[in-house]
C-alpha cells in the first residue's frame, strides 16, 4: 500500500530529471503508479508539471477510471494507463513523454533500431502505434493492445510521443531512458555511417 508523501517522493526523484531534461515540456506527459493491494492508480493530474509535486498534483482513480480523491482531475490520457494495468499483471507504473530523439522518431513515423545493448535486452521491440487524438478512447485502444504482447515495454505514437511501462516507477523511468539512449545511439550511428572516414 502507498503513502502518498512516500509516492511524492518516488516521483519527484525519478521524474524530476526527466522533467529537466526537456520530456515533459510545460505541462505536457502524464505518469501513474499502480496499487494494486488497494486497486488505486495515483495519476498525474491534468494542467500538473513534471517538477515540484504537491499532494494536490496526484489524483487517484479506480480501474474503471472513477474517481477517488483528489484536488484536480486525471490526466486526460488515463484511459491508456488503465488498459495497460489491465493488459499487464506485472507493470505498475506508466510513463507519457516527450524525449526529443524518441519523440522525432514518433514524429518521423519511423522506429529506431535496436543498436544499444540495453534496448536489445530490456525493450527486444518498439511497436509504433497508429495515430490518434491525445486523449481519445481510440489512442488508448491502440496502446493497450500494443501492450498486450508480454516483450512490449515501450511504444512510439505515431506524431506524439512516447509510452513506457515498468513493474514500478523506478523500473519504468529506466526503460524510458534506455529507449532515450538507444534512439539518439541510432541517430548518431545513422549519420557516422553516412561521413566518409
Amino acid at each position: 500500500m502507498y503513502v502518498v508523501d512516500e509516492l511524492l517522493r518516488d516521483l519527484a526523484g525519478c521524474l524530476g530529471r526527466l522533467g529537466s531534461a526537456g520530456w515533459f515540456p510545460a505541462a505536457s506527459g502524464n505518469f501513474s503508479v499502480f496499487d494494486r493491494d488497494e486497486g488505486r492508480v495515483y495519476i498525474k493530474a491534468t494542467g500538473a508539471h513534471a517538477g515540484g509535486f504537491r499532494s494536490s498534483d496526484i489524483v487517484v482513480i479506480d480501474l474503471e477510471g472513477r474517481k477517488l480523491w483528489g484536488e484536480g482531475q486525471p490526466s486526460k490520457e488515463y484511459r491508456f494507463h488503465l488498459g495497460i494495468y489491465k493488459a499487464r499483471p506485472e507493470l505498475n507504473a506508466v510513463i507519457h513523454g516527450h524525449p526529443p530523439y524518441s519523440t522525432a522518431f514518433a514524429l518521423a513515423e519511423r522506429v529506431p533500431p535496436l543498436v544499444t545493448g540495453p534496448s536489445k535486452t530490456y525493450l527486444k521491440k518498439i511497436p509504433l502505434v497508429e495515430y490518434a487524438p491525445a486523449g481519445s478512447e481510440e489512442l488508448a485502444r491502440y496502446v493497450s493492445e500494443a501492450f498486450r504482447d508480454g516483450d512490449v515495454r515501450a511504444v512510439l505514437l505515431k506524431r506524439h510521443g512516447v509510452v513506457c511501462a515498468g513493474r514500478d516507477i523506478y523500473d519504468a523511468v529506466n526503460i524510458a531512458e534506455w529507449l532515450e539512449d538507444n534512439s539518439r545511439a541510432a541517430v548518431l550511428v545513422g549519420l557516422i555511417k553516412k561521413l566518409e572516414l
